[in-house]
C-alpha cells in the first residue's frame, strides 16, 4: 500500500513537473509572438512617419522652388537686357569696348564679369572673383563650353558662389566668336523675398527642431556642400557616407543605409531633389535626413522588459501552484 502511495505521488509530481514545463514553454512562446508582433507594428509606424516627413519635405521644396522661381524671374529679364547690350557693344568696339562699370547698377545687385577662353574671370565689378579660374572646378568648364556651343542667353537656376556660400543666380551671354562669356550675378536676398521657412539654407534646422526623430535635415549640391549661407556652418558631405551620397546623384533614386553619428546608431537616407529648368551643372541636390534610432530601441527594450516580467510573474504562479499541489498530495495527508 505504502510502495502503491509513493508510485501514485512520484507520478503526480512528474505530472506536476511537465505542467510547469508546458506553462513555461507556452508563456516564451507566447510572449515571444508578442514581442515580434509588436516590434512589427513599432517598425512599420516608424516607417511611416518618416515616409509622411519625406514627402512633405519635398513639397516643402518643390513649393520653395516655385517661390525662389518668381524671385528669380525678373533678375533673369534684367541680365537679359544687360548682356544684349554689352554684347552689342562687343561687336561694335571689341573688348577694349566694354568697361563693366558702364552696365552696372548698384541698386540692382547684379554683379558682371567676363570670363575669357581659358574660362577664367579677366573683368569683375566684384573684385575678389577677378582672377577666378573655373576650369579648377570639376563640370564646370563643360559647363561653360556648352553655353559657347548654344550661342545664346541661358540663366542658370540657382547655385553657389565658387568662394562664398551664398544662393546666386547666373546669367551667361557668349560673344558670337565664342572668345569671351559675358556673365551676370546676382544673390538671393532670402531676408527681402524669401519667407524664411522657403530657405533652402535653413528649413533643417526647423525640421530637426520639430521632428524628435530627425537628428539632422540638410541640403547638399551637386558638389557635397549645403546651401548654407552662414560659412561658419557650412558643411560637406561626410567621407565615409559619400558612396551613397554618389549612388543617389547617379540614379536619381532614394539611398538608404544604417551608420553613426555623433556617436549614436542611426538611420541615414538620402532624398534627390531636382530644381525645375536648372542646367545639369547645378539641377541635381540631395537632402540628407538622419533619424535616430533611439526611440525603435527604447520600445524594443520596453517591450522586451514587458516580456520577461510577464514570464517571471507567470513561473511564479506557477511555481506557488506546484508546491500547494505537491503539499497537497504529500503522504500521510487525510483523504
Amino acid at each position: 500500500m505504502l510502495r502503491s502511495m509513493k508510485s501514485l505521488q512520484s507520478l503526480k509530481s512528474k505530472l506536476i513537473i511537465l505542467l510547469i514545463g508546458v506553462v513555461l514553454l507556452t508563456t516564451i512562446l507566447l510572449g515571444a509572438f508578442q514581442y515580434f508582433f509588436v516590434m512589427k507594428n513599432y517598425e512599420t509606424l516608424d516607417l511611416q512617419r518618416r515616409a509622411l516627413l519625406e514627402d512633405n519635405i519635398l513639397k516643402l521644396m518643390k513649393a520653395t522652388d516655385s517661390v525662389y522661381q518668381m524671385v528669380e524671374a525678373p533678375i533673369e529679364k534684367e541680365s537679359q537686357v544687360i548682356l544684349a547690350r554689352m554684347v552689342a557693344d562687343y561687336n561694335q568696339k571689341g573688348l577694349s569696348g566694354i568697361d563693366l562699370h558702364d552696365y552696372y547698377d548698384e541698386e540692382s545687385g547684379l554683379e558682371l564679369y567676363i570670363i575669357d577662353q581659358s574660362d577664367t574671370v579677366i573683368a569683375a565689378t566684384y573684385k575678389p572673383d577677378i582672377g577666378l579660374n573655373f576650369s579648377k572646378f570639376a563640370g564646370v568648364d563643360e559647363f561653360l563650353d556648352g553655353i559657347r556651343d548654344e550661342g545664346k542667353f541661358f540663366s542658370d537656376r540657382l547655385s553657389l558662389s565658387s568662394l562664398e556660400n551664398i544662393v546666386m543666380k547666373y546669367s551667361y551671354l557668349p560673344t558670337p566668336d565664342g572668345m569671351y562669356i559675358f556673365e551676370t550675378g546676382s544673390p538671393i536676398d532670402k531676408d527681402k523675398a524669401i519667407p524664411d521657412v522657403l530657405s533652402f539654407g535653413d528649413f533643417g534646422d526647423s525640421i530637426s527642431k520639430n521632428q524628435g526623430f530627425v537628428v539632422s535635415a540638410l541640403l547638399f549640391s551637386k558638389y557635397g556642400v549645403t546651401f548654407n549661407e552662414d560659412v561658419s556652418e557650412v558643411k560637406q558631405i561626410n567621407p565615409s557616407f559619400k558612396h551613397y551620397y554618389n549612388k543617389a546623384l547617379d540614379t536619381l533614386q532614394p539611398v538608404t543605409f544604417e551608420g553613426t553619428y555623433d556617436g549614436q546608431a542611426v538611420t541615414i537616407k538620402y532624398l534627390p531633389f531636382s530644381f525645375a529648368g536648372a542646367g545639369d551643372l547645378h539641377e541635381h541636390t540631395v537632402i540628407e535626413l538622419i533619424y535616430s534610432n533611439a526611440d525603435l530601441q527604447k520600445s524594443k527594450n520596453q517591450v522586451i522588459l514587458l516580456m520577461l516580467l510577464t514570464i517571471l510573474l507567470g513561473s511564479g504562479l506557477i511555481a506557488a501552484l506546484a508546491v500547494r499541489m505537491s503539499t497537497g498530495f504529500s503522504p500521510g495527508h487525510p483523504a
